[in-house]
């Protein structure tokens, strides 16, 4: 389960001493997310592949 914020507390800047500035980018296929990829400042990226229970919507 994702938890919005999670997020939030990843991206939020903490006054410049070490915050851990990040984007998070969500790709779709049709109303589904399928991956999202989240890139640090200093520019490295983690993908986050999204698995569905079959049947689900």
């Amino acid at each position: 389960m994702f938890d919005a914020a999670l997020l939030g507390a990843m991206s939020a800047d903490s006054g410049g001493t070490g915050g851990h500035d990040a984007t998070v980018e969500a790709i779709k296929e049709g109303d589904r997310v399928v991956k999202l990829i989240v890139t640090c400042r200093c520019g490295e990226k983690i993908e986050i592949l999204c698995a569905y229970a079959p049947g689900q919507r």
